[in-house]
Protein backbone atom coordinates (compact mmCIF):
# COMPACT_ATOMS: atom_id res chain seq x y z
CA UNK A 1 0.00 0.00 0.00
CA UNK A 2 0.77 3.47 -0.88
CA UNK A 3 0.12 6.31 1.16
CA UNK A 4 -2.17 9.14 -0.46
CA UNK A 5 -0.17 12.31 0.29
CA UNK A 6 3.12 12.61 1.34
CA UNK A 7 6.18 10.52 1.78
CA UNK A 8 6.07 7.51 3.94
CA UNK A 9 9.52 6.14 5.18
CA UNK A 10 9.29 2.30 5.05
CA UNK A 11 6.20 0.67 3.70
CA UNK A 12 2.51 1.07 4.67
CA UNK A 13 0.91 -2.20 5.29
CA UNK A 14 -2.17 -3.33 6.61
CA UNK A 15 -2.58 -5.05 9.97
CA UNK A 16 -6.09 -6.67 9.90
CA UNK A 17 -8.34 -7.32 12.47
CA UNK A 18 -9.89 -10.78 12.06
CA UNK A 19 -13.44 -10.88 11.73
CA UNK A 20 -15.31 -13.73 13.11
CA UNK A 21 -18.40 -15.33 11.25
CA UNK A 22 -20.16 -16.60 13.95
CA UNK A 23 -19.62 -13.07 16.36
CA UNK A 24 -22.82 -11.76 13.63
CA UNK A 25 -20.58 -8.93 12.74
CA UNK A 26 -22.35 -6.84 10.00
CA UNK A 27 -20.69 -6.30 6.62
CA UNK A 28 -19.87 -2.64 6.99
CA UNK A 29 -16.09 -2.67 5.85
CA UNK A 30 -14.00 0.49 7.74
CA UNK A 31 -10.50 1.55 7.24
CA UNK A 32 -9.13 3.37 9.95
CA UNK A 33 -5.60 5.08 9.04
CA UNK A 34 -3.26 5.24 12.05
CA UNK A 35 -2.52 2.92 14.67
CA UNK A 36 -2.09 5.36 17.42
CA UNK A 37 -4.90 6.27 20.84
CA UNK A 38 -7.41 7.77 18.36
CA UNK A 39 -6.95 4.96 16.13
CA UNK A 40 -7.41 2.45 18.12
CA UNK A 41 -10.08 3.89 20.06
CA UNK A 42 -12.06 4.39 17.21
CA UNK A 43 -11.20 0.56 16.07
CA UNK A 44 -12.82 -0.54 19.44
CA UNK A 45 -15.78 1.26 18.85
CA UNK A 46 -16.33 0.35 15.53
CA UNK A 47 -15.65 -3.48 16.44
CA UNK A 48 -18.05 -3.04 19.05
CA UNK A 49 -20.57 -2.11 16.53
CA UNK A 50 -20.16 -5.01 14.48
CA UNK A 51 -17.46 -3.53 11.96
CA UNK A 52 -14.74 -5.86 9.59
CA UNK A 53 -12.20 -3.03 10.48
CA UNK A 54 -8.68 -2.82 9.19
CA UNK A 55 -5.89 -1.04 10.71
CA UNK A 56 -3.55 0.66 8.35
CA UNK A 57 -0.02 1.73 10.35
CA UNK A 58 2.89 2.59 8.68
CA UNK A 59 5.33 1.84 11.55
CA UNK A 60 6.17 -1.55 12.47
CA UNK A 61 4.24 -1.02 16.22
CA UNK A 62 0.93 0.12 17.34
CA UNK A 63 0.53 2.87 19.74
CA UNK A 64 1.66 6.11 17.39
CA UNK A 65 2.79 9.02 19.82
CA UNK A 66 0.93 7.79 23.00
CA UNK A 67 3.31 5.13 23.00
CA UNK A 68 6.41 7.13 23.40
CA UNK A 69 4.14 8.97 25.68
CA UNK A 70 6.49 9.44 29.45
CA UNK A 71 4.15 11.77 31.39
CA UNK A 72 1.03 9.60 31.10
CA UNK A 73 -2.59 11.00 30.73
CA UNK A 74 -4.07 13.87 33.13
CA UNK A 75 -7.01 12.02 34.48
CA UNK A 76 -7.38 13.52 38.36
CA UNK A 77 -9.36 11.62 40.48
CA UNK A 78 -9.35 8.39 38.21
CA UNK A 79 -9.72 5.05 39.93
CA UNK A 80 -6.29 4.37 39.18
CA UNK A 81 -5.20 7.26 41.29
CA UNK A 82 -7.45 6.31 44.12
CA UNK A 83 -6.34 2.78 44.32
CA UNK A 84 -2.86 4.02 44.66
CA UNK A 85 -4.17 6.27 47.09
CA UNK A 86 -3.23 9.43 45.54
CA UNK A 87 -6.05 12.43 46.06
CA UNK A 88 -5.91 14.53 42.81
CA UNK A 89 -8.68 16.82 41.51
CA UNK A 90 -6.41 18.52 39.30
CA UNK A 91 -6.48 21.88 40.73
CA UNK A 92 -2.84 22.70 39.23
CA UNK A 93 -4.78 22.46 35.82
CA UNK A 94 -7.49 24.66 36.43
CA UNK A 95 -6.92 28.48 34.67
CA UNK A 96 -4.72 26.76 32.48
CA UNK A 97 -7.06 27.09 29.43
CA UNK A 98 -9.95 25.27 28.06
CA UNK A 99 -8.34 21.88 26.96
CA UNK A 100 -6.65 22.04 30.69
CA UNK A 101 -10.00 22.03 31.82
CA UNK A 102 -11.33 19.57 29.50
CA UNK A 103 -9.01 17.01 30.88
CA UNK A 104 -9.91 17.60 34.44
CA UNK A 105 -13.34 16.98 33.86
CA UNK A 106 -12.94 14.09 30.83
CA UNK A 107 -9.79 12.57 31.96
CA UNK A 108 -10.78 10.27 34.71
CA UNK A 109 -13.77 8.56 31.95
CA UNK A 110 -11.23 8.46 29.23
CA UNK A 111 -9.07 6.28 31.33
CA UNK A 112 -11.57 4.10 32.71
CA UNK A 113 -12.87 3.12 29.10
CA UNK A 114 -9.04 2.77 27.80
CA UNK A 115 -8.45 0.59 31.13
Amino acid sequence: LKPLFGRAERPVRPLLVPRDSRSGMSDERVIVVGGGLAGLSATCELLERGCNVTIIEKESNLGGNSSKATTGIAAPGSSIQKAAGITDFGSDLIGEGEAAEALVKNGPKDVEWLT
